[in-house]
């Protein structure tokens, strides 16, 4: 389901005036990124990407599933090897029961960790 029009426009609206810029945040505990928690003329539920999901247990899954191809595929293309830790910490959380956790790059770090 699309965002209506009007709240789409809100959000600009708000980004344009700063109003966005103010505005309380969230982090997302999967990908870490913030969004906002307000805006004026936009209902706050609908802000929250995890709201717009009916299924959470499909949310989670897909959660999962993209996270774990973020982490993999950086780890395949070298990226891994050429990066701060601080974009190494910044990577998605990859769950204990997603694919690329029990297998794959995800789990040889786990590994290595412990």
């Amino acid at each position: 389901k699309r965002c209506p029009l009007k709240y789409t426009r809100a959000i600009i609206d708000a980004i344009h005036s700063g109003q966005l810029k103010k505005a309380p945040l969230e982090r997302d505990p999967v990908f870490g990124l913030r969004f906002p928690t307000a805006c004026p003329g936009v209902p706050s539920e609908i802000l929250n990407p995890a709201n717009n999901w009916d299924d959470k247990a499909r949310l989670r899954s897909a959660q999962s599933k993209l996270a774990a191809a973020f982490v993999d595929n950086f780890a395949k293309k070298g990226f891994r090897d050429a990066v701060s830790p601080e974009v190494i910490a910044a990577e998605p959380k990859v769950g204990p029961d997603s694919k690329a956790a029990a297998s794959g790059s995800a789990a040889r770090r786990a590994s290595a960790m412990a």
